[in-house]
């Protein structure tokens, strides 16, 4: 089988440059269009996204939790990817292997973060999340990149897998807790948003 070869017309971004006129073009149509869209949700009656609640500090902090937690999560399972399969060559098993530790854990710890959330305080849990997350990180970092052993990853694949669905969990209660119960819908598509943003 032949793969198909990049057109001209394809991704040109790293080719162009920055400062090139197509993108920095973009950026500014895409910054005008924000502030189009902030204008118009400001003004109407039924808004798609209540912006009065990112006055509530609650809110706010549940967000940005949300996209810092994400982006730390999925930057260390992207690491280990490339560690596993492009720098030590290892095959496809062992990369399923490491995939299936790191999400799966939060698969099984779902049920016991909801009860969880009854009884410890939200930002408790939030914080230990993002201690967990943090703490995998450092760990897989000092890790020897000779070593190919996949026994040394599963210990911060693991903490990380306990730290994701401790902060997700959360981030989603403590941003639908603090809002209007007809905002709560709302409030619960923004922290998935700032989310799927990280």
């Amino acid at each position: 089988h032949s793969f198909p070869t990049r057109r001209s017309s394809d991704l040109e971004g790293s080719d162009l440059g920055w400062g090139s006129a197509a993108v920095l073009g973009c950026l500014v149509a895409s910054a005008v269009l924000l502030a189009v869209f902030f204008i118009i949700e400001t003004r109407t009656q039924f808004p798609l996204l209540d912006l009065s609640l990112f006055r509530i500090p609650t809110f706010s902090g549940a967000a940005l939790v949300a996209l810092i937690s994400t982006v730390g999560f999925t930057g260390l399972v992207y690491t280990v990817s490339i560690r596993v399969a492009v720098i030590q060559g290892q095959n496809s098993l062992v990369m399923g292997v490491t995939n299936l530790v790191v999400a799966g854990i939060p698969i099984l710890l779902w049920p016991f973060f909801g009860q969880l959330l009854y009884r410890v305080q939200l930002r408790w849990i939030m914080a230990t999340g993002l201690l967990a997350i943090a703490g995998s990180q450092v760990w897989a970092s000092t890790l020897p990149i000779t070593n190919h052993s996949i026994a040394l990853l599963i210990p911060p694949l693991l903490l990380a897998g306990f730290g994701f669905p401790a902060v997700v969990s959360t981030t989603s209660a403590g941003a639908v807790n603090v809002v209007a119960p007809r905002l709560a819908g709302m409030a619960s598509a923004t922290t998935n948003l700032f989310r799927d943003t990280g």
